[in-house]
């Protein structure tokens, strides 16, 4: 009888220590999750103007940027208009560095300018609630970031009550009708782990611009969408973000010139601003 009691015991302790490791994780879990529920709010949205709406006008008058800690400044004296409307301007430059990726998180709000201001539609961007002007542009990044769950969640993604209807349209656009169609189970299909290995980047891009597409924004991002891409890729991709620009405002940050072709406005980025306007014959 002792023995079975000594054994239960030492059976008990045994799972205790086993425990351990799981429970210090927890622990650890918890504290990173206070330190990041503790800390200031990046940007200050209290009292600021509310976006309800956007038409796309955009306006860096004499804007000035450099990164805290340095004294160099990425952008110097930087001077561009865009008007409302579907006007389509692509940041180019041969080195990095140049401030192509800078004037765009600019104009995402993403830094305020050190010097100088930028307008939204009339409107400073450092007096604008940025949160709710999000809500009006969507960006294709680089480097498409997908999740594990089916492609239809991929595309509507943060959107509530999306119609069959709309996810079919955006799929349209962005050139996915065939990628679907191959698919066993449609846009249904799992993408798996780590969001879409099993997906080419060609792929991969078109479902972020879908993604883009159905949030049906006023202004469009591109940052360097075809810059890994091949020939047939990019081919399909163009032909997407030609689906998508219609209409809107849109920022291509891009090294191919297949890829701003279509720009009404291209600034060449040297040295710390823009040190070439010109308006291209469309094709």
């Amino acid at each position: 009888m002792y023995q079975s009691y000594f054994t239960t015991i030492v059976t008990q302790v045994s799972a205790l220590i086993m425990l351990l490791p799981t429970i210090a994780r927890g622990m650890e879990s918890i504290s990173s999750i206070g330190e990041v529920l503790n800390e200031y709010d990046v940007e200050d949205n209290d009292g600021k103007i509310v976006i309800e709406d956007i038409e796309g006008c955009f306006d860096f008058d004499n804007v000035s940027f450099r990164y805290e800690g340095s004294d160099k400044h990425v952008l110097s004296y930087f001077d561009l208009k865009v008007e409302a409307g579907g006007e389509t301007v692509a940041f180019v430059g041969g080195e990095s560095g140049a401030g192509k990726s800078t004037a765009m998180n600019l104009l995402i709000g993403f830094h305020l300018p050190t010097n100088g201001r930028l307008k939204v539609d009339g409107h400073d961007i450092a007096a604008i609630n940025r949160r709710t002007y999000r809500k009006h542009i969507a960006v294709v990044p680089q480097n498409t970031i997908l999740f594990s769950g089916s492609i239809r969640e991929n595309i509507s993604y943060g959107l509530k009550d999306v119609s069959e209807v709309d996810v079919e349209a955006a799929v349209k656009a962005a050139n996915l009708t065939d990628l679907i169609k191959d698919l066993p189970e449609g846009l249904d299909t799992k993408i798996g782990e780590r969001g879409g290995n099993k997906l080419s980047g060609g792929q991969r891009q078109r479902i972020a611009i879908a993604r883009a597409i159905i949030r049906e924004p006023k202004v469009i991002f591109f940052d360097e969408a075809t810059s890994a891409l091949d020939s047939v890729s990019e081919n399909l991709i163009l032909e997407a973000m030609d689906n998508l620009s219609k209409g809107r405002t849109t920022f291509i940050v891009a090294h191919r010139l297949s890829t701003i072709r279509k720009a009404d406005k291209i600034c060449v980025m040297e040295g710390g601003g823009n040190v070439l306007n010109m308006v291209p014959m469309k094709s």
